[in-house]
């Protein structure tokens, strides 16, 4: 019998965080899902089978709270972790009132992202 492969879709407009997450959670094991913004991430999840949503907060159009939002509303049991450059804990609150099972700080440490998506999955 052979684990499952859970799959985590990855959504960031900077290409660098993109690829930066794709290669730490595959080498973990996962199947990377990859989208440079909120609309497409929502087509994705809408289209695709996806575990777990690792969002930027900040992106150009529908941003990571607002992509959370539609997630809770659309997709209720699938969890999301908010990454930002700008954490606080007003800011980490703000997200976990609106659902987020995390927020990821940037830099980040590789073990930060995989330590975050086994939690949340």
């Amino acid at each position: 019998m052979s684990l499952k492969q859970y799959v985590v879709l990855v959504v960031d407009d900077e290409r660098v965080v993109r690829e930066g997450c794709r290669r730490i959670l595959e080498a973990e094991g996962y199947r990377i899902l990859i989208a440079k913004d909120g609309e497409e991430a929502m087509e994705i999840v809408q289209s695709s089978h996806v575990d777990l949503v690792l969002a930027d907060l900040k992106m150009p159009g529908i941003g990571g709270l607002e992509l959370l939002a539609w997630i809770k509303s659309n997709y209720p049991g699938l969890p999301a972790i908010i990454i930002t450059g700008h954490g606080s804990r007003q800011l980490e609150s703000q997200c976990e009132d609106a659902g987020a099972l995390g927020l990821i700080s940037k830099p980040f440490m590789a073990r930060e992202v995989v330590d975050a998506v086994k939690s949340a999955l």
